[in-house]
């Protein structure tokens, strides 16, 4: 009977999913029905996650989850492969460029969809949906780059666009002239177009002869070329075509030789560029020098989460030719307001901690050293490889992680994880001892806000762990306290009752 049982079980889910497949309709799944392969991508593509749905729609199973408090719906179709991952993200958080291009090329419309998409072989790019506020409108679908710049629009059919305002007009006429001055940088062949404005000025004839004079002061111009082709002479050719590939107009271009590299740093609508080239040409990275108002979504909601009133100092994007991209941020910490010493956190394109560089720690000064993968994924020499090596086994997806060694001679490992700041105890051997998680401060048990404050007077809570122990199997609370004049701290635990562990 079990037998049958099971068999009739499966025929009806198969039966389930050839009928949603051919009537098109969504459907809500149990994760017992989701197979087994897209539950394996799922994990390899995003680590552990705890799904809130599973949806099979048009051979299609997406996943949606949260990540850093933000709404993720992952892509996986029937044959177990990695479609894409679309992060939800307030239409707020867009970069100011986004924002400045849809208000001028669509405006007073609703900005309906706002996404951070993933796709393989892609990179990270914008997804945003546009149209106006009215029952019916059909939607305008733009994709921009990291950066915010433009990379595609579709518009409906039959769609009028808004830019035919007078200023919208301007902006593009000037766009088109634009871009055709960047077409054929031949020079020479636009230069007569100038001339064709002095028959119109030709009102008195006397006047002809001062124009004609002036022909002179036009033929500086191409010395000055001359002038900064000789300055880049020792500037090989094919890294030179490889920047108008990358750059359509740079701004105050200057070159410049690090190790291998010739760096070409320029502006590009007006961010501070430096454009890494080998001497065949082939680019390996950009570094874009952003503002505060570009540390948008997973990466802004972290800093706000873990270093409330951080004061931001600078920030890097680096965009790479090996798809790792990533984001540094710099700033000053509350705390170190007087001292003004700094904190360094990189992120990966999709806004997870790769290291953070605290201002007591031994590390490079220099930020662009920071990003190097020599400083960023380093092992420490102090912790030993057993203990490493089981825990990248059995957390493959974690990044950021900070490694260090208690009085107790356990070997801590600390990382930002889906429920916020998490600590692993192993022992040397590699043998897991026990998770702690960072709970809510203002959720601390009475029992154990009475001990400290009888037992040490002149001390705060700075950290407060809920503790799941994998070897005895019991569960339990981890606290640090700081004495405000001498700033010793001191770990303690108590059982979920609050009581004191010896």
């Amino acid at each position: 009977m079990n037998r049958i049982g099971r068999f009739v079980v499966i025929m009806a889910s198969i039966s389930a999913l050839i009928f949603l497949a051919l009537t098109g309709y969504a459907q809500k799944l149990k994760p017992a029905d989701v197979p087994e392969n897209i539950k394996q991508t799922l994990w390899e593509e995003r680590g552990e996650v705890k799904v809130r749905q599973w949806i099979f729609d048009n051979d299609m199973y997406v996943a949606t989850f949260k990540f850093d408090g933000s709404t993720v719906q992952c892509y996986i179709n029937s044959d177990g492969e990695f479609v894409r991952a679309s992060t939800i993200i307030p239409k707020n958080t867009l970069p100011t460029s986004i924002m400045e291009y849809i208000k001028n090329n669509y405006p007073e419309f609703a900005i309906p969809v706002s996404e951070i998409r993933e796709e393989p072989n892609t990179p990270m790019y914008y997804h945003v949906e546009v149209k106006p506020e009215v029952l019916g409108a059909k939607h305008s679908i733009l994709t921009f780059d990291i950066q915010g710049e433009l990379i595609s629009r579709v518009d409906p059919e039959g769609f009028t666009t808004p830019e035919l305002t007078p200023q919208q007009l301007v902006q593009k006429k000037a766009d088109e002239k634009l871009a055709e001055s960047n077409r054929g940088k031949s020079g020479k062949k636009q230069r007569p177009q100038p001339q064709k404005k002095e028959p119109a000025a030709k009102e008195p004839k006397q006047q002809a002869k001062p124009k004609q004079q002036a022909q002179p002061r036009q033929q500086p111009q191409p010395k000055k070329q001359e002038a900064e082709t000789s300055q880049f002479a020792d500037i090989p050719a094919a890294v030179q075509k490889s920047l108008t590939k990358k750059v359509i107009r740079p701004e105050g271009l200057q070159w410049n030789r690090e190790g291998d590299y010739y760096v070409a740093e320029c502006t590009v609508s007006k961010q501070k560029n430096q454009l890494f080239f080998t001497p065949e040409g082939n680019w390996e990275k950009t570094l874009v020098y952003i503002s505060k108002e570009n540390v948008t979504g997973p990466m802004l909601k972290h800093l706000n989460t873990y270093f409330k009133g951080f004061k931001f100092t600078q920030g890097i994007r680096e965009q790479r030719a090996d798809k790792q991209d990533k984001v540094l941020v710099e700033f000053i910490e509350k705390g170190n307001s007087k001292s003004q010493t700094t904190t360094t956190v990189v992120f990966d394109k999709l806004g997870r901690v790769i290291k953070t560089y605290y201002p007591s720690g031994d590390h490079p000064s220099d930020p662009i050293t920071k990003l190097e993968p020599d400083y960023l994924y380093k092992l420490p020499e102090d912790i030993p490889t057993t203990a490493i090596e089981a825990f990248q086994a059995k957390y493959p997806k974690v990044t950021g992680v900070e490694w260090s060694e208690d009085d107790e001679g356990y070997f801590l490992a600390s990382y930002y994880g889906m429920r916020g700041k998490e600590v692993v105890v192993m022992e040397g051997n590699g043998t897991f001892i026990e998770i702690r998680t960072a709970a809510n401060m203002q959720n601390i048990n009475g029992n154990i806000k009475g001990y400290i404050k009888k037992n040490h007077k002149g001390y705060t809570i700075t950290e407060y762990y809920t503790v799941r122990g994998l070897i005895e199997k019991k569960n339990s609370f981890y606290v640090v306290i700081q004495d405000k004049k001498t700033n010793i701290t001191i770990p303690l635990s108590f059982t979920t009752a609050g009581q004191i562990m010896q």
